[in-house]
């Protein structure tokens, strides 16, 4: 189940890095970037789209992550959706994840529920009143 991930061509070569947030940098706000992302500071916001994220072992991200690969070394708290998923040995994962393909290296901390394959919609249900809702 967590093995090795099936790596396309293209995806061993990640874009063009756009953004960086350099260690002992605080960014507040939503990111959106058409090349690859880089946090080794603290992000307080939402990594709305990105083709390629990677979190550094002291970097932070206190929100959601909407990207195609990400490599976590860091710490996150939010959840994330994304095609491929690699959390290195000291990474952290607080929140639920959504991912085609995912690789959880030994010593990796991950608190949450994870579902692979191309789900488009989730189905919640509300255990008081017995109704569903669809959640986008």
């Amino acid at each position: 189940m967590f093995g090795k991930l099936k790596i396309s061509k293209g995806v061993n070569r990640p874009p063009k890095m756009e953004t960086m947030i350099g260690p002992g940098s605080i960014f507040k706000g939503n990111i959106h970037s058409t090349g690859a992302v880089r946090v080794d500071g603290k992000v307080e916001g939402n990594i709305m789209e990105c083709p390629h994220l990677i979190i550094g072992d002291k970097g932070e991200i206190t929100g959601d992550i909407y990207a195609q690969n990400v490599t976590i070394g860091g710490k996150v708290t939010g959840n994330i959706i994304s095609t491929t998923l690699e959390i290195l040995k000291h990474a952290e994962i607080y929140g639920d994840v959504q991912t085609q393909n995912i690789r959880i290296a030994e010593g990796a901390t991950f608190q949450g529920h994870s579902a692979m394959g191309k789900h488009k919609h989730v189905i919640e249900m509300d255990m008081v009143s017995g109704s569903n809702r669809e959640l986008a």
